[in-house]
């Protein structure tokens, strides 16, 4: 089971990142959202999981398993003095989630609590293909491989 002591354990570097006396602040594209990011990638390879950002920007941590498995998360990035745990609690989740699955399973965190999720993954490079699908109430995605996936698809 995964307990509150095992997600606050997994939050306890990325906390301080854009708190304040008034909240936590990590909006997109700041260096406070990029240092969110690296935090990601450094939890990624603690669990064994291969950090990679796709063209929209989205991180993936990606399984060293053959597809198809499923990609749980949230975002990181927060409202100006939001919640400390808004978004990095639900990525914080999915890294505790892959690590007691049986089954491969990615982390995901969207670019932005409104981002747009590319039809592509991250090794394809190359502008993003119209009618994207949009990640604002998204619980679990899908993917058909890593390197070599061809799509994403929302599921559920």
């Amino acid at each position: 089971m995964i307990g509150a002591r095992d997600l606050a354990e997994l939050l306890v570097e990325l906390e301080p990142i854009g708190l304040s006396g008034h909240g936590t602040s990590r909006l997109a594209w700041t260096p406070e959202h990029e240092a969110s990011a690296e935090w990601f990638a450094k939890t990624a390879a603690r669990f064994g999981l291969q950090p990679e950002r796709d063209p929209a920007g989205n991180l993936w941590a990606c399984p060293d398993a053959p597809a198809p498995w499923w990609a749980v998360g949230s975002h990181l990035d927060s409202v100006r003095d939001g919640g400390r745990l808004d978004g990095a609690l639900g990525v914080a989740a999915g890294f505790a989630i892959a690590a007691a699955s049986r089954v491969p399973l990615a982390v995901i965190s969207s670019r932005t609590r409104r981002a747009r999720a590319t039809t592509r993954p991250p090794s394809e490079a190359g502008p993003l293909p119209p009618g994207s699908a949009s990640m604002t109430s998204w619980t679990v995605w899908t993917r058909t491989a890593c390197a070599s996936a061809t799509r994403c698809e929302r599921s559920g």
